[in-house]
């Protein structure tokens, strides 16, 4: 993976050896060509292999829902890198949260305070029933 911080930059344009890199560590597309943090299907290699990857996607994939929810499955805290309106999204969030709680903070202010209100009236409802 690191391998490729070293190549020439013909190298880091060539597709075959960025995606191998890639499957082998996610983190190389830090060190991928900008054309190829752009290229979907690098991406979403690297993000399968290192959810954290999102960080050296181009924009427009981090905004993409697909390719998020699969960084986030993998490390709920590649919620930080995706686009706000994906840290505003429901599923996106109950997705990063479920893999790591940490998560929560990289949510939108909004979503935040309709988790904790959800998670405050399921803690209410549980005391409720244990005291009945």
């Amino acid at each position: 993976g690191y391998a490729l911080t070293f190549a020439r930059y013909a190298l880091q344009r060539d597709k075959e050896i960025v995606l191998k890199a890639v499957q082998h560590d996610g983190a190389a597309l830090a060190c991928a060509s900008s054309e190829l943090q752009s290229d979907k299907e690098i991406v979403m290699e690297a993000v399968r292999k290192r959810g954290g990857a999102l960080k050296y996607a181009c924009k427009t994939l981090q905004a993409e829902k697909e390719i998020v929810m699969e960084a986030v499955r993998q490390n709920g805290l590649a919620l930080e890198f995706a686009s706000k309106t994906l840290q505003s999204d429901k599923d996106v969030v109950m997705e990063a949260v479920q893999q790591d709680g940490r998560a929560l903070q990289f949510a939108s202010k909004t979503l935040q305070s309709a988790i904790q209100e959800d998670s405050r009236a399921l803690q209410f409802a549980g005391e409720t029933l244990q005291s009945a």
